[in-house]
């Protein structure tokens, strides 16, 4: 249904034709419009999600592999040390070593003499036989 109403002009009173049709149905806004639903939208939207939900996965996987990387350096970081202290005692326990057999080879020596010694004298045995 059309309608007139009067507006006001500068030339006089002028009728403007209102449509009811476009005031009870105004057009739609492009931002509040609701997507359009064909196929290749839908398609498009599901192919989306699955690789939303593969890197979702990956990153799961990706967090847990870390972890289990941070744990193994801590592992190799206590082996690190532990193995540097090994050595250091190694090095230790050698010295201590060398030291023993110095002190060994040093006690079973036979004493140096401090005067000067005439070769002694050894006394014959009965036993042998005289010339």
């Amino acid at each position: 249904m059309i309608r007139t109403i009067p507006k006001r002009c500068t030339s006089g009173i002028r009728f403007i034709a209102l449509n009811t049709a476009n005031l009870l149905n105004p057009p739609r806004d492009a931002a509040y419009a609701p997507p359009s639903t064909n196929d290749a939208v839908l398609a498009e939207l599901n192919r989306q999600r699955e690789i939303t939900e593969r890197v979702m996965q990956e990153a799961t996987r990706l967090a847990q592999s870390y972890s289990e990387l941070q744990k193994v350096f801590a592992e190799m970081k206590t082996v690190a040390r532990n193995n540097a202290l090994i050595g250091a005692r190694l090095t230790t326990t050698e010295q201590r070593v060398a030291d023993f057999e110095k002190d060994l080879q040093r006690l079973s020596a036979p004493p140096s003499p401090t005067t000067n010694s005439f070769p002694a004298i050894v006394p014959e045995s009965p036993d042998a036989p005289k010339p």
